[in-house]
C-alpha cells in the first residue's frame, strides 16, 4: 500500500506555502518488516504520516503478550498523543510490512499547532479517529472470532481486490486468536469467495460481505 501526497490530511488545511514549508522539514524514514517505528516508553521525537506499508500499533499487556490497539494505514498520521502531551509514547509501533514514513519534529508540529487553528482542529480530529479505532479493536475482544477477523480484514484492505502483504500470523494477533484459527477462518471466508488468500498475502473480495460479518447484529456460525 503506498501512497503519494504529503500535505494531505492534518495538513491540506494549511495555505499551500505553509504546507510546502512544513513537508520541507519531514524527515523520510524507511521501516524493514519487523521493525519499530517506535516503542512503548519511548520519548517523543516526532508524529509520523505513513507514506507505504502497514504498521501495527500495540502495548504489551501484563502477561508480555502484545495487545493490538490499532493499525494505521498510508495516508494517516500516528505518533500523535505523545507529540501533543509530551509525554512517552503510550504504545509501540511496529512494521508488519516494509514501510516509509514522514516525521514531523514536536517543535514543528508545535509551532503548526499553535499557529494555525485549522491544522490544531485537524490534528485532533485524527486523534480522535485513532482513539476510536483504537476503541473499537479493544470492543472487538469478546466477539466471535469470525466477527473479529472479518473487521481486521476490512481495516486492512480498503481497496477491494488489492493484495495486501499479511501473514496468518498477524491477522491471528489483530484479530485476538491463535494462527489455527484465524486459517480456519481465512479458509472459510475464501470458500466463500469474500477473500483471496495466498502466500503471505490476502486481498478483500466483497467487503459488503464482511462488513455484514463485523457487524454487531450478525455473525456467521461456525
Amino acid at each position: 500500500m503506498q501512497f503519494t501526497d504529503p500535505t494531505a490530511g492534518i495538513l491540506a488545511c494549511l495555505p499551500d506555502g505553509v504546507a510546502r514549508r512544513a513537508t520541507r522539514a519531514f524527515v523520510r524514514r524507511r521501516h524493514p518488516r519487523g521493525t519499530a517505528v517506535f516503542n512503548e516508553g519511548d520519548p517523543p521525537r516526532g508524529a509520523f504520516l505513513l507514506r507505504a506499508g502497514l504498521i501495527k500499533i500495540f502495548k504489551q499487556s501484563p502477561s508480555d503478550r502484545p495487545l493490538a490497539m490499532e493499525l494505521a494505514r498510508p495516508g494517516e498520521w500516528f505518533g500523535l498523543v505523545a507529540v501533543l502531551d509530551r509525554r512517552p509514547y503510550p504504545a509501540t509501533a511496529l512494521a508488519l510490512e516494509p514501510s516509509e514514513t514522514d516525521e514531523i519534529s514536536p517543535a514543528v508540529f508545535e509551532t503548526l499547532f499553535q499557529g494555525h487553528r485549522v491544522f490544531a482542529r485537524a490534528a485532533l480530529a485524527a486523534l480522535g479517529e485513532r482513539v476510536r479505532h483504537a476503541q473499537e479493536m479493544r470492543a472487538l475482544a469478546n466477539a466471535p472470532v469470525e466477527r473479529r477477523v472479518a473487521h481486521v480484514l476490512l481495516r486492512l484492505s480498503p481497496n477491494p481486490g488489492v493484495d495486501v502483504r499479511l501473514r496468518r500470523e498477524d491477522v491471528a494477533e489483530l484479530a485476538g486468536c491463535i494462527p489455527e484459527t484465524a486459517i480456519r477462518v481465512l479458509s472459510q471466508f475464501s470458500k466463500r469467495g469474500l477473500v483471496r488468500t495466498g502466500w503471505k498475502r490476502v486481498a478483500v473480495l466483497d467487503p459488503a460481505a464482511l462488513r455484514a460479518i463485523a457487524s454487531p447484529q450478525t455473525c456467521p456460525s461456525a
